[in-house]
Formats: C-alpha cells, sequence, structure tokens
C-alpha cells in the first residue's frame, strides 16, 4: 500500500466521493482548511480526512443522510429516516464517553459504508451496515460489559423501535441486530470471522453469506482506525485509557501490542485497501517500540 496506484479506479472512485462527502460534515465555522501533500496516498487522505472531521467537531448527522443519498436512500425513504434518527441519536448526549462517543462512531461508520462498497454488496446492504455503524454504541457508558453482550443488547433495544417506526421489515431490524451484536469485541468477533469465511463458497447473493459479510465489515470498521498508524492508534489508546478512568496517560504498550495481535483484517474489502498490511506493520513497530524502551 505505499503505491496509490495500489488502489484500483473503482476504489480511488469511491474514496474521492466519501472524502468529499466528508467536508460536508465539517461545522461552517471552522477556520482550519485541511491541506493534503502531494505525496499522499489517497487511502492516507482519507484518514486525514477522518482525522479532521474528529478535530473539527463534525457531526454524524450531517453526514450520514449523504451516504444514505449516494446509495439511492433519501431522507423520505425508511432507510432515510431510520438512518437519520440513528445518527442523531449518536451525536445527542454532550456528557458521552472519552472513545465510545459520537467521534467514534461518525469513524466507524464512514469505515462501514467504504468497505461496504468495497465488498460490493447491493446498495440497501450497505445502507443496513451504515445504520447498524451509527447505532452499533447507542448505549455505551464507557464501562466494558459485565456479561456477553451487554451494552450491544442495550443498543438493539434502543435502534430496534426507531426501524420499525421507520417503517423497515422486520427482516432487516434482525439483520441490523445481528451486526450489533458482533462487535462485542470479547465473544461476537471471532464467530463472525468464521461465519464469514465459511460462507465464501456461497453464492454471492446466498442470504448467508451477504449477512456474514455484513457483520464482518462491521467489526473491521470498528477497529479500522486503532490499526491504521502509529498516529492514530498513539490518538485512540490515549482516549480509551481516559474513558477507563486510569491514572496513567495511555495504555501500556503490552496492551495495544496485544489488540493488535488478536485483531486481524481478513475482508476482501478490507485487504484490497491494504488494511491487514497497514495492522501488521503497526504491530511491528510497537513491538520494536517496546524491545527498544526495554533494552535502555
Amino acid at each position: 500500500m505505499d503505491n496509490k496506484n495500489d488502489l484500483s479506479r473503482t476504489c480511488r472512485i469511491q474514496l474521492h466521493r466519501v472524502v468529499k462527502d466528508m467536508k460536508s460534515a465539517i461545522p461552517m465555522q471552522s477556520s482550519k482548511p485541511l491541506k493534503f501533500s502531494g505525496g499522499d496516498d489517497l487511502i492516507d487522505l482519507f484518514a486525514k480526512q477522518v482525522r479532521f472531521l474528529r478535530e473539527e467537531g463534525a457531526r454524524i448527522s450531517d453526514l450520514t443522510p449523504r451516504l444514505l443519498a449516494n446509495l439511492g436512500f433519501h431522507s423520505g425513504t425508511a432507510y432515510g429516516i431510520a438512518a437519520q434518527i440513528a445518527s442523531e441519536l449518536a451525536a445527542k448526549d454532550n456528557n458521552q464517553p472519552d472513545y465510545h462517543n459520537q467521534q467514534h462512531v461518525l469513524e466507524v461508520t464512514v469505515a462501514a459504508y467504504v468497505l461496504g462498497l468495497r465488498e460490493h454488496l447491493p446498495e440497501h446492504r450497505v445502507a443496513e451496515l451504515v445504520i447498524a455503524a451509527a447505532s452499533h454504541d447507542l448505549a455505551h457508558t464507557g464501562e466494558n460489559n459485565e456479561f456477553d453482550y451487554q451494552r450491544e443488547i442495550a443498543s438493539v433495544n434502543t435502534i430496534t423501535p426507531i426501524l420499525k417506526k421507520a417503517g423497515l421489515p422486520e427482516v432487516v431490524s434482525e439483520r441490523i441486530t445481528h451486526m450489533i451484536l458482533a462487535t462485542d469485541f470479547k465473544v461476537g468477533v471471532v464467530p463472525a470471522r468464521k461465519a464469514y469465511l465459511e460462507t465464501r463458497c456461497l453464492p454471492p447473493n446466498d442470504e448467508k453469506r451477504l449477512l456474514a459479510t455484513q457483520a464482518l465489515l462491521l467489526t473491521e470498521a470498528d477497529i479500522l482506525f486503532s490499526c491504521f498508524s502509529m498516529d492514530y492508534n498513539d490518538l485512540l489508546s490515549r482516549l480509551l485509557c481516559q474513558e477507563w478512568k486510569r491514572s496513567a496517560e495511555n495504555l501500556s504498550m503490552k496492551e495495544r501490542i496485544g489488540f493488535l495481535s488478536y485483531v486481524q483484517f481478513i475482508s476482501k474489502a478490507a485487504n484490497e485497501i491494504g488494511l491487514e498490511e497497514r495492522r501488521k506493520s503497526l504491530l511491528r513497530n510497537l513491538s520494536q517500540a517496546m524491545d527498544s524502551s526495554q533494552t535502555v
């Protein structure tokens, strides 16, 4: 992924479009326009734009409708209504956790959108993925689960009545529930990976394969920027440390390395963009940094 030509033309067009959409979510009062250097890879431009959205306080409720409109689901459609309400809820509370807040949800939503397009999911399946991304942490309090799927079930219970009110069929609600439950880091991610791999032999339009793909992509989107670069990993690790109310400034190197060793990008979309190579590179860099600190 060091060469921008490694990205296919289709992928580059998709990323150019989503970067343009992200610019529309930057508050009008922003006085710090984002500048790109000529040598930047397109995937790095995408990450810079996402980081800029975080720094400028962009709201997910300003971006999600544009993503849904790109898919053909405008504000009056059931998908559009559900996505708008979900994103408004994600941005509603000002007293949000340091990490699991609307900035995190915005990043996950944009990542899910890009991965869904790159995986060539049908438009309505990408729309469902975006809604699930916007909804997946609606009930997160900043605390770890005390039992399996605790926060995920609470988020499902929050979004399900909204999906019904928006006019989405029960089967769509069930798919969104399945995706959200898969984001439980301890018990949901591994089964999602397994289901994705096991359904690769099925036809592309097979229901089991589509649902397994949606679930896996959401789990990958959920941790994408934590695995993207040393800078991003450091930022998000510090925020997570604050959320857990640790006295230390950041998570330990051992914790960060353990996380990067546990996660993996296996989707076709993620690997075409080069995310697994980035995770491995970041893991090597952190491991080398820890080894160097121990020998000093």
